[in-house]
């Protein structure tokens, strides 16, 4: 008797489908694998993204996006964060699920409402009004043994490392405080692992304005026929990271502090 995973899939979506049953077993399983087989590999970011959304289809809801960008001219990079993967601050995790993550401090927003498509595409100002901005440690985890030998294809196949998101309290965006005249925000960033402080100060986002990198993925889901939706997510890439331990807590000036125990 066949079953749904003998059934062959015929095309260009055949080898994504593979690549993505090995990616979403390991994930699911804890363990690590090598590289994807040169004959499910994604050789280039359409591929990567290919993959991906068979990822997203095998594990189930989507709780927010990550996201990133080398410099302030540069094309973002994205991928969904699975609801069941991101945690309130305070919260306590199996250590045993983790092991060899990193801890990345971090600035997330949080929608509070849906940005749909519109008559005239998002900006900073209709953005700012939709989020909330938090502080954030995401757990990254890559599903590759040895994730620098892996190219962007395969990253983005992997939704780009996320092995969970710890999310704190968020802070709302006043209009009058999106970036203008060229200015880039600032912010001094705090990051404690078992109670040794590891510190940056007035950090700088790659990217420039975090909340850029939102404007970008909100236009860019209601292109492809989806969108941002309340109580979503994103976050925007490492401003600070180290190794996980037994305790990790951020501090983020002007948006408090998240923290979570791995036990």
């Amino acid at each position: 008797m066949s079953t749904a995973d003998d059934v062959k899939v015929s095309g260009e979506a055949a080898p994504a489908l593979r690549a993505a049953r090995m990616l979403v077993a390991a994930r699911r399983e804890r363990r690590l694998i090598e590289r994807l087989p040169l004959d499910c590999r994604p050789g280039d970011l359409a591929a990567g993204y290919a993959v991906q959304a068979q990822v997203a289809g095998m594990l189930g809801a989507i709780g927010g996006w990550k996201i990133g960008a080398a410099d302030p001219g540069g094309t973002p990079l994205h991928a969904p964060i699975f609801a069941q993967e991101i945690h309130p601050s305070g919260v306590t995790l199996a250590a045993k699920e983790f092991t060899g993550a990193i801890i990345e401090a971090e600035i997330a927003f949080r929608l509070r409402q849906d940005l749909p498509v519109g008559d005239v595409a998002h900006d900073a100002a209709s953005v700012a009004r939709a989020v909330e901005r938090v502080p954030a440690l995401e757990i990254y985890r890559s599903r590759y043994r040895e994730p620098g030998a892996a190219e962007e294809a395969e990253q983005l196949a992997d939704c780009l490392a996320n092995g969970g998101l710890i999310v704190g309290v968020g802070v709302g965006i006043g209009v009058e405080s999106v970036m203008s005249g060229g200015v880039m925000p600032t912010w001094d960033i705090d990051l404690a692992v078992d109670d040794t402080l590891k510190q940056v100060r007035a950090a700088r986002h790659p990217a420039g304005d975090p909340l850029q990198l939102v404007v970008w993925l909100a236009n860019h889901l209601n292109r492809c026929g989806g969108l941002l939706s309340a109580g979503q997510v994103v976050t925007t890439g490492a401003l600070l990271l180290a190794p996980i331990g037994r305790s990790v807590r951020g501090e983020c000036q002007g948006l408090g502090s998240v923290s979570a125990s791995f036990t």
